[in-house]
């Protein structure tokens, strides 16, 4: 089988599995070609696996999605730049402290928000604002899952056909 008809069965796979209609073997098999196209992917990002995770965990795409912010001064909303199963990252006005651990939500397609808390893993600042990483401490596994099928709904639509 080529890479084409791959990618087709793996996207026949992915709405099938979103819409609840796999189970046992094939749910297996689809979370395995999950871990597949994310090795690839992450390859093709050079970036490396960490041998603890599925590859899925280190799939990073570019995703906006809007995250509101509880901080200790307020709330702060602002926009994901990339998204992925362990994190995601987000330009914000103020720099949160590296020990802080936040409440945040985000606005997910499907209109249902997703909360959870992060940790800041990292900043930098660009011109006035600062591009930080989170990493999520907990999700559900349905929240993960909702989150899972966005990330690869990006790297789908990234791959598909011209």
């Amino acid at each position: 089988m080529g890479l084409a008809e791959w990618l087709e069965s793996f996207r026949e796979l992915h709405e099938r599995a979103r819409a609840g209609k796999l189970s046992g073997p094939d749910l297996r098999g689809y979370y395995d070609s999950r871990d597949e196209l994310a090795t690839a992917l992450i390859g093709a990002q050079r970036l490396t696996l960490d041998p603890a995770l599925p590859a899925r965990h280190s799939l990073r795409v570019a995703r906006a999605l809007q995250v509101d912010f509880a901080m200790p001064g307020g709330k702060e909303r602002c926009m994901t730049l990339d998204l992925s199963l362990s994190g995601f990252s987000a330009m914000m006005g103020k720099q949160p402290s590296a020990t802080e651990s936040l409440e945040a939500t985000l606005r997910m397609p499907d209109g249902v928000p997703l909360e959870g808390r992060v940790m800041v893993q990292g900043a930098r600042r660009q011109g006035a604002s600062h591009r930080v990483s989170f990493a999520f401490k907990q999700l559900l596994p349905a929240d993960e899952e909702r989150l899972a099928f966005v990330v690869f709904d990006v790297a789908l639509t990234l791959l598909r056909k011209p």
